[in-house]
């Protein structure tokens, strides 16, 4: 195997495929990257739970394949001297030869027969979203997820196709987050993704203008472009019916600038070494939106202009579930329904009506 090809290129393809690769596995096999040369490069590294394939082009001179440690290589990529890279293959001496400028590097293959292929399904079950959307479906419901031992549903974006819309839908005990476009593909379907992949994804997304398109079978779902393809195993869970969860009728609705109550809330943050045990509290007047906080460091009030309509209120929430929600979006001014000091609050874009949040409440100390 011998190929000549842009180390900038060789670099992303690493950075790329080193995500499906465990810091914590027990089969050092896995700590490779598959390096296979036909047509173009394509590197793969795959966990068992995560398979991960991304080609470049490259100039081959001779086909083949070959397994590497993805440390040693992907250190000693990132710092050739030179901005194109050879790498050829000595079968007799069982080394990989690296050369860039000056420089020359000769590291051990490891066993390939023993490498787990990946196998990647059919792409028939399949839609496909344009780049922006699928980041912005990403990037408006996986923060609602949940990354510690908790329930499966948690741990996972749901993706619901009803008709000509599929909503992405996240949530946790704390909060919840249901993202919406409409697709003329009218085929319908449910799958629980996990958040692992969704985050992977949305990396790949953020690197090129390439539309992405989603395959699925009973157990495992597929994202692919023309030179990347991530797969992993579906979370098998019943989900609950989210929709249950969103009031139908509020006693209180608030309009409030998105930037100015996002950077309210981080202030009154300041004075909290942990946000879990005091709360911040939102209080309503005629015109405006009182955020303060009373904690272990001091006490803080911020009072914000606003658009009241409905009976006053006095709520408290956890900091850090509110500053989620509003980091992620983009509409200028927001509007939060209110039901009772106990009950959710449901965010709302004023500008965008594809989106909703939930945050649940915190009870407040008399």
């Amino acid at each position: 195997m011998k190929f000549t090809c842009n180390r900038d290129n060789l670099v992303e393809a690493i950075n790329v495929v080193q995500r499906a690769i465990s810091g914590k596995t027990t089969m050092p096999i896995l700590e490779g990257i598959l390096i296979e040369v036909i047509e173009e490069l394509k590197m793969t590294a795959n966990d068992l739970d995560l398979g991960i394939t991304y080609e470049i082009p490259a100039i081959i001179e001779e086909v083949g394949s070959v397994l590497v440690s993805s440390k040693t290589f992907g250190d000693i990529v990132r710092k050739l001297p030179d901005i194109y890279v050879t790498i050829e293959t000595s079968e007799a001496n069982n080394l990989v030869i690296i050369t860039s400028g000056k420089a020359r590097f000769e590291i051990s293959m490891m066993d390939i027969d023993e490498y787990p292929q990946v196998n990647f399904i059919d792409e028939e079950e399949s839609v496909t979203f344009e780049n922006e959307i699928l980041r912005s479906l990403i990037k408006q419901s996986i923060f609602a997820t949940a990354d510690d031992d908790s329930k499966p549903m948690f741990k996972g974006v749901f993706i619901d196709k009803e008709g000509k819309t599929v909503n992405f839908v996240a949530l946790c005990n704390s909060k919840m987050a249901i993202k919406h476009t409409s697709m003329e593909n009218e085929k319908e379907f449910k799958i629980l993704v996990p958040t692992r992949i969704l985050n992977e994804v949305y990396k790949v997304l953020q690197i090129t203008n390439e539309n992405m398109s989603m395959a699925w079978s009973k157990t495992q779902v597929m994202f692919y472009n023309s030179h990347f393809k991530i797969i992993s195993r579906l979370i098998n869970s019943e989900y609950l019916k989210y929709r249950d969860l969103i009031p139908r009728e509020d006693k209180l609705r608030v309009v409030v600038s998105t930037k100015d109550f996002l950077h309210a809330i981080e202030r009154s943050a300041l004075v909290m070494q942990d946000s879990s045990k005091y709360p911040m509290v939102l209080t309503t007047d005629m015109d405006e939106i009182v955020i303060s906080a009373k904690a272990e460091r001091g006490h803080s009030e911020e009072r914000l202009p606003a658009q009241v309509n409905g009976s006053s209120l006095t709520i408290g929430f956890n900091t850090s579930n509110f500053i989620d929600c509003l980091k992620v979006i983009d509409d200028e001014t927001i509007s939060l329904h209110f039901t009772t000091s106990l009950g959710p609050c449901i965010v709302r874009g004023e500008e965008y009506d594809d989106y909703v949040f939930l945050v649940m409440p915190v009870r407040l100390k008399l």
